[in-house]
């Protein structure tokens, strides 16, 4: 056992001799480089790639797309902004631009306009990585004369935001109220009448919770600077319970009402004629009672006084149309295009209609605006001698709750020549009144209506579901808006 052993150990012995003879290890020696030792060249190799490696990550990003994000601001809120000619947008707006000089303008519609030269430095270091930012800001501030300009569009957009009861999503509604708010502070105009007046007339068009939401934090921005605001917080608080889902009734009008007194009148206008009805002078109600909310306080319970005034017994039919575009070939149908340019008709101007004073048609004339009805009162009254006008939403309101007549389901009016026809059915009537959506609510009026776009009609038309349509239904058109079933009848003093 011990012999096998030694032998064992003797021939591992060997081998590992072997092994360790037979592996030869050559050193490697690097050679100067063009007369550099080793540690010289490896230095220099090292920072050449060290220098290449922050050249490509930290230089070439900003020198291939040099500049900054460029903040733009103005003290007018929502100023339009435009960079060297081309539209970026509304303040405050963050755009990238190159560096170099750039030419700004900060524009308002036509209300306000600033020209500046900007210059955008050329950083270079990591820009990719820490993006250098500038702010540039308008200088400009609106003297008393074009904030009232300024408060006038605000209003505009107000109105149509108004069209909207819910937002989501998709349709978001901005800050105007504060951002109007914001302006008149930034400039310091000593004079809050304008600002106060904006206010009053604007709340008229507050229909969600976020128009009302907006209104209050625009009462808070005056309120923080010291601004009374006491009376608008009043107005805001009436107007947040139609949002509150509370269930508010309003209150029952008990009113006296005057006896009815009518005679039959006669229009003329050369060898023709227009038969009416005077209505005496009268105290009533109008609208109904009903849950205080929106939509639904527009045809609010209100009493009204009304003075004489004479309603034609029938629409205005095609044969009298006629008439009046025979004599203003402005309002003919072959020059439609020039009044849809003029924003006066749109696309459904007299379509499928052919007025003819060849044709003694009775039919109600269609497919007309609210425009082309003003256009024929007028033209009504120079050949008349009177004053001829569209009836108001009061007054017809009125002769609808005076009218024994039966909701009428065609365009074929009864012959009747004693008491207005179809002022349920037939067409919707065009009233001479805007739609100002609290106004009964609120119980006062805009100060400027040419700014409202939408007038009220009544009446309901054939078309119409008899459940869906009462004395007290409005519907809302545009000025400009032609329907097939929407038609007018006219009023006289």
């Amino acid at each position: 056992m011990t012999i096998s052993c030694y032998k064992s150990n003797l021939l591992i012995t060997m081998r590992k001799k072997e092994l360790k003879e037979k592996i030869e290890v050559t050193p490697v020696i690097l050679k100067p480089i063009l007369g550099f030792n080793p540690p010289v060249y490896l230095t220099i190799i090292y920072s050449v790639v060290i220098i290449l490696i922050l050249f490509f990550i930290g230089f070439l990003p900003g020198i291939i797309k040099s500049g900054k994000r460029v903040t733009f601001d103005s003290p007018i809120s929502y100023s339009s902004v435009v960079v060297d000619g081309s539209y970026v947008g509304t303040t405050p707006i963050t755009v990238f631009l190159p560096s170099g000089e750039h030419q700004v303008t900060y524009s308002f519609r036509n209300v306000a306009q600033e020209n500046v030269t900007i210059n955008v430095a050329h950083p270079l270091f990591l820009t990719w990585l820490i993006p250098r930012e500038q702010e540039v800001t308008s200088s400009y501030y609106l003297d008393d004369k074009s904030f009232q300009s300024y408060i006038r569009a605000f209003q505009d957009e107000i109105i149509s935001y108004s069209a909207v009861v819910e937002y989501n999503d998709v349709t978001h509604y901005p800050p105007l109220f504060q951002s109007a708010i914001e302006t008149f502070l930034s400039a310091k105009h000593a004079d809050i009448s304008p600002i106060e007046t904006f206010l009053m007339d604007s709340s008229l068009f507050i229909t969600s919770t976020e128009m009302l939401d907006d209104f209050t934090k625009a009462l808070s921005l005056l309120q923080n600077v010291g601004y009374d605001v006491s009376s608008l917080q009043s107005i805001s608080q009436k107007i947040a319970l139609l949002f509150d889902n509370q269930n508010h009734v309003s209150e029952k009008i008990s009113a006296s009402t005057s006896p009815l007194k009518t005679t039959q009148s006669i229009l003329k206008y050369h060898e023709y004629f227009i038969d009416g009805i005077k209505y005496e002078k009268s105290s009533t109600t109008i609208g109904k009672q009903g849950p205080l909310s929106y939509p639904g306080v527009e045809t609010l319970e209100k009493e009204i006084t009304l003075d004489s005034f004479n309603l034609s017994l029938r629409e205005i039919s095609e044969f009298q149309y006629a008439q009046f575009i025979e004599e203003n070939t402005y309002w003919a149908k072959s020059n439609t295009k020039n009044l849809i340019d003029d924003g006066l008709v749109d696309e459904s101007y007299l379509q499928g209609i052919y007025p003819t004073t060849k044709v003694l048609s009775k039919t109600p004339i269609r497919n007309i605006s609210y425009y082309a009805a003003l256009s024929y009162t007028q033209w009504l009254s120079k050949k008349s001698g009177k004053i001829v006008r569209l009836p108001s939403s009061d007054e017809l309101e009125f002769a609808i709750n005076n009218s024994a007549g039966n909701y009428q389901k065609s365009l074929l009016n009864i012959s009747n020549d004693t008491n207005p026809v179809a002022l349920l059915g037939g067409v919707w009537e065009i009233t001479g009144d805007e739609f100002i959506p609290l106004q009964r609510y609120l119980n006062w009026d805009v100060s400027d209506k040419n700014l409202i776009n939408d007038i009220i009609i009544k009446g309901g038309s054939y078309l119409n579901d008899t459940s869906n349509v009462d004395k007290t239904s409005i519907g809302v058109l545009k000025k400009n808006q032609c329907s097939d079933t929407t038609g007018f009848r006219i009023a006289w003093n």
